[in-house]
């Protein structure tokens, strides 16, 4: 079954790029110039695919490759690639506060905050972040009031 499959579409390949050609030029030549137009489409449509492919997809391609080289970002990122850093960065930081900090205000401030990255990270808020983060070659720090790097993310 499967070799008569691949064998119809063999031949309906060579109906299209190889009897359909000839036939418009055919036509062409007998005076028939709107059925040789005709005729000579699939092979028309093949040769722009590859003119199209050639300058615009692969260009882009090529400059996306440099510009991830350049700028040492990933060219993508799967849909395994997820905000755990974010999650674990954010919830470090603010378990440190917690434990460092002796003002009850703040103190209650970051547990507040430690609540809201817990719910952000349950409904993967934080996912649309990093994908733009990461494509972007962006990073994150988190500075104390001095101005001391805590954390950096991504």
């Amino acid at each position: 079954m499967i070799e008569f499959i691949i064998a119809l579409i063999i031949a309906l390949m060579a109906l299209l790029f190889l009897c359909m050609p000839v036939a418009g030029f055919a036509y062409f030549f007998l005076g028939e110039y709107l059925k040789g137009q005709l005729f000579l489409l699939p092979l028309l449509c093949l040769i722009g695919f590859l003119l199209y492919r050639q300058y615009v997809t692969k260009p882009e391609r090529n400059r996306l490759a440099a510009l991830s080289r350049w700028y040492n970002y990933p060219l993508s990122l799967s849909k395994k690639v997820d905000s755990t850093l974010w999650h674990r960065g954010f919830k470090k930081v603010i378990n440190d506060g917690i434990v460092t900090t002796t003002d009850s205000g703040k103190h209650d401030d970051l547990k507040h905050c430690f609540q809201i990255v817990e719910k952000m990270a349950k409904d993967d808020t934080f996912n649309g972040f990093h994908r733009a983060f990461r494509l972007t070659g962006c990073h994150l720090e988190i500075k104390d009031s001095s101005g001391r790097t805590i954390n950096r993310i991504v």
